[in-house]
Parts: structure tokens; sequence; C-alpha cells
């Protein structure tokens, strides 16, 4: 199901990174930095915990050997993570265990920061990333399928002409009760795995991405529905852990490398920048 989508991509960067470098610390262990950057996101995870703030996920880890158990292999020791901008420090993180953290930053659009992770027994890792520009929404447009119970949809929007841009469309079901992902479905042509794209067909266009969203019901009240603007990083990184999963369920598939771009280590550092409109069902 989809309630777990969002945050799982972000594990998914953490758990199965691999790289052609010949990185080995610690053993064979491999150190591995996630820093994500997230402006204007709504996800379950504010909700239920009440926070209002932009934030960033990080973690600092290591990869595991076969034997090994994530409890007791996986975190590094006196980890900490620095993020400069123009050379001067801005915010110091310090993960706590192998698991990602939500800290409260609120990331300016255009920006580049970079990025350090320190960790006993590994060299000094290192990446950056440039915060994306949030694309808005014109307007969505919506009808509902009582015989499916689903909702089709039509979101609006003009992608800017002047660089590359990256894309990922979510949904949520809001009710008096919950907050949660909603399910989606769509064919439309410039939709890649798990609701990704870039704007290879339609640079420059504006646009009509169609999609339907499934099981709707009397429960719910509206549907927040988000475009996420993608910096290339977390594009490549997500598009890569798709099709390494598609590839572990197929026998005769080639290894798949997940994108990384830390220097001395493994990870990414990556962003999102999120518009959203709401659907008002009641």
């Amino acid at each position: 199901m989809r309630k777990v989508a969002r945050l799982i991509f972000y594990v998914i960067s953490l758990l199965v990174i691999s790289c052609e470098e010949d990185i080995n610390f610690n053993g064979t262990h491999k150190p591995v930095l996630s820093v994500v950057f997230n402006k204007n996101s709504s996800c379950p995870e504010k909700f239920y915990l009440n926070v209002n703030e932009d934030f960033v996920t990080c973690g600092l880890r290591q990869t595991l050997n076969i034997g090994d158990t994530v409890t007791s292999h996986a975190q590094t020791e006196n980890s900490r993570i620095e993020v400069y901008s123009d050379n001067e420090l801005i915010l110091t993180l310090d993960p706590e265990n192998e698991n990602l953290e939500f800290v409260s930053f609120d990331p300016n659009e255009g920006e580049t920061y970079q990025v350090y992770g320190y960790a006993d027994g590994y060299p000094v890792l290192s990446g950056e990333c440039t915060i994306p520009y949030t694309i808005p929404i014109n307007y969505i447009t919506s009808k509902l399928d009582t015989i499916s119970d689903k909702l089709e949809c039509v979101l609006n929007f003009t992608d800017p002409e002047n660089y590359i841009n990256y894309y990922y469309l979510e949904t949520y079901f809001k009710t008096e009760n919950y907050f949660q992902v909603g399910y989606i479905k769509s064919s439309d042509p410039v939709i890649e795995d798990r609701f990704i794209f870039s704007d290879k067909f339609i640079n420059g266009r504006n646009y009509n991405l169609r999609f339907d969203i499934y099981n709707i019901n009397n429960d719910i009240n509206n549907i927040i529905v988000e475009l996420w603007s993608l910096s290339e990083s977390q594009y490549y990184s997500w598009k890569s852990s798709n099709l390494y999963h598609e590839a572990n369920e197929d026998f005769y598939a080639e290894p798949v490398q997940i994108y990384s771009n830390v220097s001395n280590g493994l990870g990414v550092i990556g962003a999102a920048c999120i518009a959203r409109d709401t659907i008002f069902l009641k």
C-alpha cells in the first residue's frame, strides 16, 4: 500500500545503496549518509506529530554484511552531520541511531547546501544539493466515478523551460480521525514508476497530468494533492531504487546500481519543494 510510500523512498536510499567505487572501511562496512531537505510538505508524520515547520530528514549509518543485524551493526559511533551554505555552518545534526530523523529546517529555494558527515572510523563524507523551485499547481479538476469509487483527476501545471525539472505526484486522504497517503493510478504517458517523472517530453509546456484516486468513501472530507519538485539527485535516487526492486522480482535481471552523490561513501543528498491543492468532497 502507498501509506508508507514517501518515507519508504527515503529508507530505501539508506538500506539498498550500492556503488562501483571500492570503498572499504571498518572491515567490509561502508558509510551511508542521507540528508533530504523538505519544503512545504504535508506528510502524515507532520500531521500526527503536530509539526508545522519545514524539515530535513537525516541519517548516517553503515552498510550491513551477511550475518549482521540492523540493531547491532548499522549504527555508527559519534555521528555528526553539518550543513553549510556559502561556507557558513548553518545546521548541525546529531543522528542518535541508524534510523532517519526529522529536524525542523527551512531550506531556501535555489540555494545550494553542502553537507558533511562524520563518524568514528570513517573519512569525512560530503555531498551537496541545490534546492529546486516549487512549481505551482494551476488548478485541479475532478469527477467522481461512483461505480468504481474512484476520482478521475486532471492536474494542470506549467513546466519552466529554462532548466530540467523532476517531479513526484502524491495524494493524501483527510478525515475527522486520520490522515493517510491516498491510492492513485495513472496511465499518463509522462508518469514513470511510482509516480516520479521528468519534463523530458513536456519541457516548457502547460500540461494536464491525468490520474485516478481510488478507495473514495464517505469518511473522506477532502483530498490533498501534491506536486513535488525534486532535485536531480532525489529523482535519480528514487528512480534507481524503483529499478532495484523491479530487478529483485526478476531472477535473470542484471544487478542495479543505486544512485549516490556522496563522496568517500554512499548515500544521497536530495531535496523536494512541494506545491499542493485540495479537492473538497464535503
